[in-house]
């Protein structure tokens, strides 16, 4: 099943600067990497999506 969310605009705060913010990137990434990388991010123990997933970290959004 693909879960990518290609086309889906998705937006996030500098979280007091942990994120970049100000513009538009193409991180080649699948939305589950993102969210994943920002709930890491955050101190976060909790995954999103399957728990036999790998997941990737998205460098690119941290600042």
């Amino acid at each position: 099943m693909k879960r990518e969310l290609s086309g889906v605009f998705h937006c996030i705060t500098g979280a007091n600067g942990r994120f970049k913010t100000g513009q538009i990137m193409d991180v080649g990434k699948e939305g589950l990497d993102v969210y994943n990388t920002m709930l890491t991010a955050f101190g976060s123990k909790v995954k999103l999506g399957p728990a036999k997933r790998k997941t990737t970290a998205v460098d690119a959004i941290r600042a």
